[in-house]
């Protein structure tokens, strides 16, 4: 049978092993001579000593002194082969038997060195043991055991061997000092206090050997479950932590069939660290993470690739004080070439600064490094840093304007006007019933002389004849063509009740209609009377939606019909903040139609004023019996209104000229406010006017129209049109209307009365109480957007869209 090959490195390893054999036999044969010559010489000398000396019987019989003997090294060297020999250890060494040559050798040196030593000192004292006779006479033991010729004798020079052996030798003992002490110590201290001393659980090696309860691995892998699989905003893991969390899970897992001879190091290398194609360090890490995780549910992320080892612009102070201006400015018009052309500019001019700084001083000071890179960036890098900045790149959409959401004078508003007065009409709205039919109730509580209240809110939007489907099946990407623009379009303005649109109920005939008593009702261009709140205007060549329109729509149409779906109650009409919403009649008191002076080509003739603090109305108009003829019939300007109010002077408080408002910046005026110190209202004559009682309390044409008939109108705080749920209605029935596009205007017209009763009531119900809930959070002192504000409602990223998954 062949024998097995064995490599190059095999050989040499038994082949050093079979050479140490030779060299400890070797040594062992010297130790053997060495000893058996010495315990004959010892012996031999303490024979003859008690013929020469007197008294010598009478001496105590002392042990054999230790006897060192050195015939490798110099004279202050000592070889690691010391010799040590007590009158046990000589009987024990007498006994042994040596080899004949062995004995002729020893022979012939005990008579040798036993002749030249009395020969050298006869008057050497007798009382002497051989090792000290021996020491005074060094130079003759030298030689006589020169003279002596051993096999195997080693020169002065120690081998490498003999070193490392001497080596080992004192650590070892340095080893069992350092045990010793830890032994005397640990008997004074208490067991508390030793648990201390103890290596920490951190540590991998100190937890390679525990068993972790079933019941605690089960609940630190389901935790470390769930944050894996987490994909909140934020909180998802990635890159290398997502790497450790998984090792860990792994290592947690392989636990739970862990086997009792298997260390939990055994199981973190054999089975985590190799499927992870790592090794011994890894799994020690993964021993650390894991008992991290089982203590604290955290890891400590890791710092790879943290750190930037290259120069970036953004990072430079003076270009993002640029970037930040830039934005400002820009507007609408940002764009990742114009960002880059612009930081490409500042940079040319910090080099050109930079250069004339340095001609101009003697010993300028060390340049910019950074300048002599690349100053110009491309734009796929301004794209890079828009995003960092915290910009996106997204189709316009209707949504909260989030700016002037929260913005002074809006949070004022809504928190002291719109709440408080929608608080104390809202307990007063009838209860509609969850049906077809529109059914309702009287709500329970009402006082003497009032009566139910019905909310009715309004609002615009607009349809065009292109806006097909969003989405849509297609094959092999083949899309349909469609028009580029959007198409004509037409804009609907409409009335909206809890109980579905304000209609006349279908049990009122037309002739009823047509015999009205209080008003001609409005006609179709067919002749037909009009039965809902809804009116079309196909917008376009000077055709526009305006707010005489709006208050003709009002009046005309939308109060009749109420009359007759709701005979017994009152209305509360709610609009938006809306410029054709709050406009003014021609002769409203607006002290911005006003001059200073009297008169004016396009200053109206205004209504009856009236002064609060002296209880007397005031006319906006000269009389016909001026005595100046020239002002008879004329406006009034601002100084003589001010005037006859005893609110004229010649300085503002500031000491300046009090001129007729004051000098505006960006088309805004620059007035200052402060509701705490009211001589900042008395700037200028406008502002002073304005802030009269009669002026302040000027209502709109349209808020005049409602209340002039004996119903309710409240408006929406600007920028909340999620309060306004005639929103969510707009956004069910353009759904509608892009689901059964025709793309063209004809097929517009009539799709849009089929998208308005596609509607149903009862979703309409919904979006009503939806509505409800959100004012609900507001007078809660809630804000828009935050957690808290999720708990009472889920806030949509986009206000006007219904999340339906039927529709999709």
């Amino acid at each position: 049978m062949p024998m097995p090959k064995r490599t190059r490195k095999k050989d040499a390893q038994y082949k050093k092993m079979r050479e140490g054999k030779r060299r400890k036999r070797i040594q062992d044969e010297e130790r053997e001579i060495e000893r058996a010559l010495w315990a004959q010489m010892e012996a031999r000398m303490e024979a003859e000593a008690p013929e020469d000396c007197d008294g010598a019987a009478d001496m105590p019989e002392e042990p054999s002194p230790i006897a060192h003997w050195d015939y490798s090294a110099g004279e202050d060297d000592c070889s690691e082969d010391e010799l040590e020999f007590t009158d046990a250890e000589e009987e024990d060494r007498d006994q042994r038997a040596l080899p004949s040559s062995t004995q002729s050798y020893i022979n012939t040196a005990s008579l040798s060195m036993a002749t030249e030593s009395a020969e050298a000192s006869p008057s050497r004292h007798l009382d002497k043991t051989a090792f000290s006779i021996l020491m005074e006479d060094r130079e003759a033991k030298m030689e006589a055991i020169r003279s002596v010729h051993f096999k195997w004798q080693r020169g002065p020079t120690p081998s490498k061997k003999t070193v490392y052996r001497k080596a080992l030798n004192k650590k070892e003992l340095a080893g069992a000092a350092r045990a010793e002490q830890q032994t005397a110590i640990s008997t004074f201290l208490s067991e508390a206090t030793q648990a201390n001393l103890e290596r920490p659980e951190e540590d991998p090696d100190a937890g390679k050997n525990i068993f972790v309860p079933a019941k605690e691995l089960k609940a630190a892998l389901s935790e470390i479950t769930k944050k894996i699989n987490c994909r909140r905003k934020g909180l998802q893991l990635k890159g290398q932590n997502l790497f450790c969390h998984e090792a860990v899970k792994m290592f947690l897992q392989a636990q739970q069939t862990r086997q009792t001879h298997e260390t939990r190091l055994f199981i973190a290398k054999e089975v985590v660290a190799r499927c992870c194609g790592r090794g011994l360090y890894f799994a020690r890490k993964v021993i650390s993470w894991e008992i991290e995780w089982r203590k604290h549910r955290t890891i400590n992320e890791g710092r790879k690739g943290c750190h930037a080892k290259t120069f970036s612009w953004f990072n430079d102070e003076g270009v993002q004080v640029h970037i930040r201006e830039y934005l400002a400015g820009a507007g609408e018009s940002i764009t990742a070439h114009s960002l880059a052309r612009s930081i490409g500019e500042y940079l040319d001019s910090r080099r050109a600064e930079l250069a004339i700084v340095s001609t101009l001083e003697t010993d300028p000071d060390d340049p910019d490094p950074t300048l002599s890179r690349r100053t110009r960036i491309r734009a796929r890098t301004a794209r890079r840093f828009l995003h960092r900045m915290g910009f996106s790149f997204k189709t316009v959409t209707k949504n909260v304007y989030v700016d002037g959401h929260e913005r002074p004078d809006v949070v004022e508003y809504r928190e002291k006007v719109f709440l408080p007065k929608w608080k104390d009409l809202s307990r007063r709205f009838v209860v509609f019933n969850e049906n077809e039919l529109g059914e309702w109730e009287f709500p329970a509580g009402l006082r003497i002389g009032e009566k139910p209240l019905v909310l009715v809110t309004h609002d615009e939007s607009t349809f065009n004849a292109n806006d097909g489907k969003r989405r849509l099946w297609v094959k092999d990407g083949k899309m349909p063509l469609r028009q580029k623009s959007r198409g004509k379009g037409i804009m609907v303005s409409g009335f909206l009740t809890p109980g579905g649109p304000l209609r006349v109920p279908d049990e009122v005939p037309d002739s009823e209609l047509l015999e009205d008593l209080y008003c001609k009702w409005p006609l179709k261009p067919d002749g037909t009377p009009i039965r809902d709140a809804f009116v079309y205007l196909e917008y376009g060549k000077d055709n526009y939606w305006t707010g005489e329109k709006m208050v003709e729509h009002l009046v005309k149409i939308a109060i009749p019909i109420f009359r007759k779906a709701f005979p017994c109650c009152q209305a509360l009409f709610a609009f938006d903040n809306a410029s054709n919403h709050m406009a003014y009649a021609d002769d409203a008191l607006v002290a911005s139609r006003m001059n200073l002076s009297p008169g004016g080509a396009n200053v109206p003739r205004m209504r009856e004023g009236f002064i609060h603090g002296k209880g007397l109305p005031q006319q906006m108009v000269f009389s016909m019996n001026n005595e100046n003829a020239g002002l008879r019939g004329k406006p009034k300007g601002i100084e003589q209104v001010l005037r006859e109010r005893g609110l004229w002077r010649d300085r503002n408080p500031a000491g300046l000229k009090f001129r007729l408002q004051c000098p505006s910046i960006d088309g805004h005026s620059s007035c200052a406010s402060d509701p705490e110190d009211p001589s900042l209202n008395k700037c200028c004559a406008r502002k002073v006017l304005s802030e009269e009682r009669d002026f302040k309390d000027q209502l709109g044409l349209l808020a005049e129209k409602v209340l002039a008939v004996g119903h309710k109108v409240i408006f929406y705080p600007k920028f909340h049109c999620e309060l306004n749920f005639i929103e969510r209605f707009w956004c069910a029935a353009k759904f509608y209307a892009r689901e059964n596009c025709k793309y063209s205007l004809d097929g517009l017209r009539k799709t849009i009365p089929e998208a308005l009763l596609s509607v149903s009531t009862a979703s309409i119900l919904r979006y009503f109480g939806r509505c409800m809930e959100t004012i609900r959070a507001y007078s809660d002192g809630l804000r828009y957007g935050t957690p808290e504000f999720g708990e009472h409602l889920k806030v949509h990223k986009v206000h006007r869209q219904v999340l339906d998954p039927s529709k999709y």
